[in-house]
């Protein structure tokens, strides 16, 4: 009877074991699963993110490729603009003057800035540069038939509103006396003519330089020849 209850408790015993052993095999299970799981996720979605990456990389790579393409047919379809509008630029750049000249020596590009209309800078700037190329200027050959409208050029300067340029103007005529030698004569009368506009000019500065180029006219075309010119505008408006 004893051997029997001990055999009835032993086998409950061990049926209760392999319970217990089953269900914690089961929770073990189920708990590798979920990490299993998890991981497994985990893995998907860094394989998306570096799928993701890959493919931007690939359409950034496209877009650069084609963007230097576009790059490229636009070079190409770019239209210079012919040398006939680079000259006539009105912003002055580009060139706009090289290889003119004015007057038949003069670079354009200081006529340009003589003529500007509306800053007296520009014009100071391009008056000094005329002064030095004419100062420098040897042979007068080229220059001599477009004098009379040079001369014209000056007279419209010579009573500027800004009295720095009246100055540099009638120094330019200065030189003129002085390189003209025996043409002198044939453009004298429109010279005093418009140097005397400056006799009784505000400045003493512009007063001075005027006295200046009437000294050279006496001296290189003689006072016989200037004293009638000089008669001739007694009516003149300045005093």
């Amino acid at each position: 009877q004893n051997d029997g209850t001990d055999d009835q408790q032993n086998t409950s015993n061990n049926q209760q074991n392999d319970g217990i052993d089953d269900q914690q095999n089961d929770g073990d299970d189920e708990q590798q699963n979920v990490v299993d799981h998890k991981e497994s996720e985990s893995g998907d979605k860094n394989n998306e993110i570096e799928n993701g990456k890959l493919e931007n990389n690939e359409h950034k790579r496209d877009d650069d490729i084609n963007g230097d393409n576009d790059d490229h047919e636009y070079s190409n379809d770019v239209v210079l603009p012919t040398l006939e509008e680079r000259r006539h630029s009105p912003d002055g750049k580009i060139g706009s003057s090289q290889g003119r000249t004015e007057f038949g020596i003069i670079d354009a590009a200081i006529i340009d800035k003589i003529r500007h209309p509306r800053d007296w800078k520009t014009r100071s700037e391009g008056c000094e540069q005329l002064w030095t190329q004419l100062k420098c200027l040897e042979d007068f050959t080229a220059f001599l038939p477009h004098l009379s409208n040079f001369l014209s050029l000056l007279d419209s300067l010579i009573d500027d509103n800004n009295f720095r340029i009246s100055i540099i103007v009638l120094d330019i005529f200065r030189i003129l006396i002085e390189k003209l030698q025996g043409d002198l004569p044939t453009y004298l009368r429109q010279i005093v003519h418009s140097v005397i506009k400056q006799v009784g000019d505000s400045k003493v500065v512009v007063r001075i330089e005027n006295m200046k180029v009437f000294q050279k006219l006496l001296q290189n075309a003689t006072p016989a020849a200037v004293m009638p010119i000089l008669c001739d505008n007694l009516g003149h408006r300045s005093p």
